[in-house]
C-alpha cells in the first residue's frame, strides 16, 4: 500500500535495489565467462556428431550385406535339416539294433566262458 512518505523513502531504498542489480550483473558476468567454454564444447560436439556420421554412412550397405548372408545362412542350414533327417531315422534304427544287441552279446560271452571251462582239460587249449 501507498505511503504518502514514499517519495521521501524512495532515496533510502536505491541503495538497496543498486545493490541487487549489481548483484545481477555479478551472476550474468560469471555466467557470460562460460559461454566461449561452452561454445567450444558445442564446436566439439558437432566435430564429433559430424565424423559419427562419416563413420556410420557406409553402416546401411553393411547391414544388407549381413542380412543377406545371414538369409543364405538359414538357406543352407535349412537344407542341412533336410538332408540330415534321413541319416537321424538310420541312426535311431541303428541305435535300437545296439541297445537289443547288448544283452545277446553278454549271453555269447557267458557261453564262451562256459566253452572255454569244458575244453580248458584238454591238451594244447589255454584259458585266455
Amino acid at each position: 500500500m501507498a505511503s504518502f512518505l514514499d517519495p521521501f523513502t524512495a532515496p533510502l531504498r536505491i541503495p538497496e535495489e543498486l545493490k541487487r542489480l549489481i548483484a545481477d550483473i555479478r551472476t550474468m558476468t560469471e555466467a557470460v565467462a562460460h559461454v566461449p567454454e561452452m561454445a567450444a564444447g558445442l564446436r566439439a560436439v558437432r566435430e564429433d556428431v559430424s565424423a559419427l556420421r562419416g563413420e556410420l554412412r557406409p553402416l546401411p550397405g553393411s547391414i544388407d550385406r549381413l542380412g543377406q548372408g545371414l538369409q543364405d545362412m538359414a538357406k543352407t542350414l535349412d537344407e542341412v535339416l533336410v538332408n540330415i533327417a534321413p541319416m537321424d531315422e538310420d541312426l535311431h534304427a541303428v541305435e535300437t539294433a545296439v541297445r537289443a544287441m547288448a544283452p545277446r552279446l553278454t549271453e555269447l560271452r557267458d557261453q564262451i566262458d562256459a566253452l572255454r571251462t569244458d575244453l580248458g582239460g584238454l591238451p594244447f587249449v589255454r584259458k585266455s
